[in-house]
């Protein structure tokens, strides 16, 4: 989903949906960590698109700080803090 997101612009709304989505299973402490950063993945792409994003990303990388597995501190130090 992350990548066809650069390919493909859905309409608005569904793009909403998209984002609410992938929030819910980044904040969420049961999430698999494969599905943690595909969520945020996705809302990297959302960012710019859905306003909101915008307003909770500091967070959610706050909340992925929390006992992070190497794969997270990764891309907290390569690719989401852009």
């Amino acid at each position: 989903m992350a990548d066809l997101l650069e390919r493909y612009d859905p309409d608005a709304p569904s793009l909403e949906t998209i984002a609410e989505t992938a929030v819910g299973w980044a904040a969420a402490p049961e999430t698999k960590i494969a599905v943690r950063i595909w969520a945020m993945e996705v809302l990297k792409r959302c960012r710019g698109r859905v306003a909101w994003v915008d307003d909770v990303w500091e967070d959610l990388l706050e909340l992925q700080m929390q006992g992070a597995s190497p794969g997270i501190e990764k891309r907290l130090r390569h690719s989401w803090r852009r």
